[in-house]
């Protein structure tokens, strides 16, 4: 009787792992159902972030080039203190180029370093006004100050 004792607890071993295999694809089966369709959600945000992350990039990329479209920079002008760098701008290019620069033609001067002789750079507040602005620069052939545009 020993053996049939054995035999029916190695059969109830054998149903209750079974059964335990069962709970377990059915609990597999329901989290899949929960988490599949999660992960798809997800996966459709990274694309959609990603594709809104490349327009941004040309986005950022165009400004910075029609930015850059504006900019002027001034070699040879000494600069005496940074409170009186606008003023003397005005005044250097007035005296000197005969170009009236105002302040609503301008959006930022500021130097392109720390020295006295660092170049300035002049963004204006349009490519218009710039090249308005180039166009005086242009026709006055001798000048000490160079300039990039």
């Amino acid at each position: 009787m020993n053996e049939f004792d054995s035999n029916i607890s190695v059969t109830q071993l054998y149903e209750e792992i079974i059964k335990s295999r069962e709970d377990l694809n059915n609990a597999i089966q329901a989290s899949e159902t929960t988490v599949i369709p999660k992960v798809e959600s997800l996966n459709r945000k990274v694309i959609k972030l990603e594709e809104e992350n490349q327009e941004l990039r040309a986005r950022i990329e165009l400004l910075e080039r029609n930015s850059k479209n504006n900019n002027i920079d001034i070699f040879g002008l000494e600069i005496s203190s940074r409170e009186s760098l606008v003023e003397l701008v005005f005044q250097e290019l007035k005296r000197t180029l005969c170009i009236d620069i105002t302040e609503i033609d301008i959006n930022n001067i500021y130097p392109l370093g720390n020295s006295a002789n660092s170049p300035i750079k002049i963004e204006f507040v349009s490519e218009l006004k710039k090249e308005i602005h180039t166009k005086k620069l242009q026709q006055i052939k001798r000048h000490k100050y160079k300039y990039n545009t």
